[in-house]
């Protein structure tokens, strides 16, 4: 396997299922995609995609794991405020 940057950006949970094989990249990092905190906003948005939870837990998991992780927030859309309403 040929070791060169990687980067990878997601918004589901499955990336998990493959940490054996991002763990064997030394310069790779992951971001997690979150478009809202509100997870009945995101059901809204994003049916069938990873919960909020499952987003936020994932980056949890592959930072623990050694791998460097960030957080992408957006789109930010202005539609979001009056969905909760």
């Amino acid at each position: 396997m040929h070791d060169f940057p990687v980067c990878i950006q997601t918004k589901s949970s499955l990336v998990l299922r493959d940490l054996d094989l991002i763990k064997k990249f030394t310069n790779i990092e992951v971001g997690v995609t979150l478009t809202t905190l509100d997870d009945s906003v995101r059901a809204k948005m994003e049916p069938g995609a990873s919960t909020v939870e499952e987003r936020l837990h994932t980056r949890s998991e592959l930072s623990k794991n050694g791998i460097k992780t960030w957080i992408f927030l957006g789109p930010v859309m202005p539609i979001l405020l009056m969905l909760r309403r």
